[in-house]
């Protein structure tokens, strides 16, 4: 039976110390730069589209959406081009909408049902108006279309 010298011992201890240290680090740092990134719209939901390089608004987060709601024109650097189909519905604390000029499609019933929403301001860039697009949204006064 082999025995370890106590030198050995110890460098080999060292060597696991500094080695669950960088993986530590490691870790902390992965771990900040999500949440970072979550943190910066957590009221959205979003798909990013790899091979355009864009990000969809694919939803919400009925929690932290309360009134105005100014979507951002770009996510973590990418350009917002698209809201999806029925993004928004049902959102029932949302009174009005600005969507950035960079968005240039909007899925079907993207904000139906939003039954608080008055006021809506769309982009220059949309090229058609989708069916549905406000459907249902009872207290709706005044929309900005392009």
């Amino acid at each position: 039976m082999k025995t370890l010298n106590f030198r050995a011992f110890i460098k080999m201890k060292k060597l696991l110390t500094v080695f669950l240290a960088a993986i530590l680090c490691f870790s902390l740092f992965a771990c900040t730069n999500n949440t970072e990134q979550a943190d910066n719209y957590p009221y959205l939901t979003y798909e990013i589209d790899e091979e355009s390089n864009t990000i969809a608004i694919t939803g919400y987060d009925a929690k932290t959406i309360k009134g105005d709601l100014i979507i951002p024109d770009k996510i973590d650097g990418l350009p917002v081009t698209k809201i999806s189909k029925k993004a928004f519905k049902g959102c029932k604390t949302l009174s009005s909408v600005v969507v950035p000029e960079s968005v240039n499609s909007i899925g079907t019933d993207a904000f139906q049902n939003c039954v608080a929403l008055k006021t809506a301001v769309l982009p220059d860039g949309l090229a058609t108006i989708p069916i549905g697009l406000f459907s249902d949204c009872a207290k709706l006064e005044e929309v900005n279309i392009p």
